[in-house]
């Protein structure tokens, strides 16, 4: 019985996170907002066309603990408006007919990972830009998109017609430096098992965690389903 009340005993401490080792998460840093802004009162009267938004990047460290490398995730996302505001000037020679402005933008973001393990660096990045098209009567359309990049960077502005203003393509690269995880620190050993059978706390390294050590008493050492004897859960438990 004592045993049994012992085993108990070790799993209502776990609690307390005994020698628990810090994750790769503590590299995530805060990358500062990198933002733009592009815009022209061109065939306005009042107003303008515009676009503003901003580039917003990640580093994401994941995977185990204790010397291994990390797994690095590269993020950057696109945020933006694009309006085209006022009144436009007139199409001369047409008196009274006010040309027509079609705003649209085109963009890419990206997320990279590096092979579980390895610990590398990895780059990404995003694109934006802004285009106008200004037409004689109202509905006209036309299609802009960036096409070949890889990660988020690299690709070329296409218009399917020639546009009368572009705020040309913003471009911005976030590259993720490989880490490797804190070793795991012992620190103090957990408390006193109590009326757990005689034993002593044993930090292992490879598992970063204690394990109690039991070495037998009046009742023996009951070693539950999972465990090799001699040693009872780990202290924390994974």
């Amino acid at each position: 019985m004592k045993t049994v009340l012992g085993l108990l005993s070790i799993f209502s401490m776990a609690l307390y996170g005994f020698g628990q080792a810090p994750s790769c998460a503590v590299f995530n840093p805060n990358i500062p907002i990198q933002g733009f802004t592009d815009g022209s009162s061109g065939q306005h009267i009042n107003g303008e066309h515009f676009d503003t938004g901003s580039f917003q990047n990640y580093c994401l460290y994941g995977g185990p603990p204790n010397g291994n490398p990390c797994q690095t995730t590269c993020k950057t996302v696109v945020k933006y408006t694009i309006a085209d505001t006022g009144e436009t000037t007139e199409e001369p020679p047409y008196i009274g007919i006010h040309w027509y402005h079609n705003i649209q933008a085109a963009w890419t973001d990206a997320v990279a990972t590096s092979p579980y393990g390895t610990g590398g660096n990895v780059t990404c990045g995003a694109q934006f830009a802004a285009v106008v098209r200004s037409c004689v009567l109202s509905g006209c359309s036309f299609t802009v998109a960036i096409n070949g990049s890889s990660n988020g960077l690299g690709g070329s502005l296409t218009e399917s017609n020639t546009p009368y203003w572009s705020s040309g393509t913003h471009q911005d690269t976030n590259t993720c430096a490989g880490k490797v995880a804190p070793v795991c620190q012992a620190g103090t050993a957990p408390p006193n098992p109590g009326d757990h059978p005689p034993g002593t706390w044993v930090w292992d390294q490879a598992a970063c965690a204690w394990f109690y050590n039991c070495i037998g008493g009046p009742d023996g050492c009951i070693v539950p389903p999972g465990y090799t004897s001699p040693y009872y859960p780990p202290y924390p438990p994974g």
